[in-house]
């Protein structure tokens, strides 16, 4: 009897040995069937930065095979066109206005410090649950430290906001100290980007991957860039170069280091690092298996209504570059220009369904895994950006606006004393001519209002000042600072910025 109890043990044993091998065995095969997904960010980038976009004056061969291999979205937005809080936005799944990431510069007390996204369900961190090696390199400019949102692997990072073309000073691996790198900042993070690609591909790591390279083109300084794109665009004057889809009105006032040439030269130089990236994707094993997502972080005004920055919910800062590239069993329709009004905050969302896993109930934004499959918009027919800082120190008015392929509709803290505005984008691309309140667009004004108000409930963003203690982070050193109602809403700022 002993003996056979023996036995029973061993194959009670054995079974739960073989059971245990096959669960990890299946583990393991149904993480090597979820995708890798390797998200490219650029900086400063314009929607029409892209000769796909029908600029034949600047040179972006390889983002152009990019969207002819797989989806352009042309009518893609930025959450918000700013830097650092665009990058928040994609971070947290949440808009400014909710993860208190407000501006560059102003921030919720609780987020600014290195620990600032702990309360947060972060995108790395949720496709590290889903199984994911989750990468980073290139430019950070955020508190929260890469490190504690998520990133196992920290390549070579930028900590502030831009830097010079060559020799940078950056940081790696889990520290914020900075030392001096040889060689051109693109090149470098794309150096460091090729790295973890190669593993992947030769088998070293066997999880999937999520890598996140944030490049600092096409931020100013614009140059220095190697060869052949330094001087590419040299003898061009500003005529030939401005694009058919920058439109000119009266009154605009280019600054005089406004340099088309300098620009495109950036936008190139950054063109060749995305095709060094899809060159290693499609040249290995990655090439089946392999999402890659290219986003510009804001436009770029480049003079339009007298501004050289962003910020403003204006075509030329709001609208960014958008290709996704995919295999065919993830996108059934390539070389299609995408007409769906896709969001930066449509990512976070997008990304943990194609990990096969369910996103956090707090994010707002939509999946966009049916339009990969076809192509069509479905329902993503509207799109909602917003600036949430209300602040003295701040020039420019809040605003919420609520945009779809057709009509803009933007609506301005009400203490600035500003009028909402309306475009119908189809006949006013330079949306010169505001529409609201008009009999014409009645209808059309009733239905995004109520669009814009429902998402705005549904993001608990129930508020126009902007929510908790406010201090500054500018210089990276933290201040408080209250808001002053009584000094805002002049037309100083309001012309200013429009």
């Amino acid at each position: 009897m002993a003996r056979f109890a023996r036995f029973g043990q061993y194959l009670a044993g054995t079974l739960a040995l073989c059971a245990a091998n096959s669960f990890a065995a299946n583990t393991t095969a149904t993480e090597s069937a979820k995708p890798n997904i390797i998200l490219l960010i650029s900086d400063d980038h314009r929607w029409d930065g892209l000769g796909v976009a029908g600029n034949p004056n600047v040179k972006t061969p390889n983002l152009d095979r990019m969207a002819k291999e797989g989806q352009w979205f042309r009518e893609a937005t930025i959450q918000i066109p700013l830097c650092s809080t665009s990058r928040a936005a994609i971070l947290t799944g949440l808009p400014p206005s909710e993860n208190g990431y407000y501006t560059n510069n102003f921030v919720r007390k609780d987020v600014a410090d290195p620990h600032g996204f702990d309360q947060y369900k972060l995108l790395p961190k949720q496709l590290a649950k889903a199984g994911y090696h989750t990468a980073f390199a290139g430019k950070w400019h955020l508190q929260p430290d890469p490190w504690l949102c998520g990133f196992e692997t920290i390549k070579r990072w930028m900590v502030g906001g831009a830097g010079p073309y060559r020799n940078p000073r950056l940081a790696s691996g889990n520290s914020r100290e900075t030392q001096p790198v040889q060689g051109f900042t693109q090149t470098i993070f794309t150096d460091d980007a090729l790295e973890v690609l190669k593993k992947k591909a030769d088998g070293s790591t066997t999880r999937p991957l999520f890598l996140w390279v944030a490049y600092t083109a096409s931020h100013a300084p614009f140059q220095p860039n190697p060869k052949p794109i330094s001087g590419m665009y040299d003898g061009k004057s500003t005529e030939e170069l401005t694009p058919e889809t920058f439109y000119s009105v009266p009154g605009d006032t280019p600054q005089p280091d406004q340099k088309w040439q300098h620009y495109y030269e950036a936008i190139s130089a950054l063109d060749a690092q995305v095709g060094r990236v899809m060159d290693t994707v499609r040249n290995s094993s990655l090439s089946t298996n392999t999402v890659v997502v290219l986003i510009g972080d804001n436009g770029f005004m480049m003079g339009r209504r007298g501004r050289w920055g962003k910020s403003v919910p204006y075509e030329d800062a709001l609208r960014v570059p958008l290709i996704v590239w995919a295999p065919d069993s993830i996108m059934k329709s390539k070389g299609t220009t995408v007409t769906a009004s896709a969001n930066s905050i449509d990512l976070p969302p997008t990304f943990v369904k194609l990990a096969g896993a369910t996103p956090p109930a707090e994010w707002v934004g939509r999946d966009l895994t049916p339009v990969l499959r076809d192509g069509k918009p479905h329902d993503i027919t509207w799109a909602v950006s917003q600036y949430p800082n209300h602040n003295k120190s701040d020039s420019l008015d809040a605003y919420r606006v609520i945009r779809t392929p057709e009509h803009k509709l933007i609506n301005w803290h009400p203490a600035s004393g500003a009028k909402p505005e309306l475009y119908d984008l189809t006949m006013d691309p330079a949306e010169t001519t505001n529409l609201y309140g008009t009999p014409a667009v009645a209808e059309t004004q009733a239905r995004l209002e109520k669009q814009l108000a429902d998402f705005r409930a549904k993001a608990g963003d129930d508020q126009w000042d902007m929510k908790g203690e406010v201090i500054s982070i500018k210089g990276g050193k933290a201040k408080k600072e209250k808001p002053d109602r009584k000094k805002r809403g002049g037309k100083r700022n309001r012309r200013a910025n429009r």
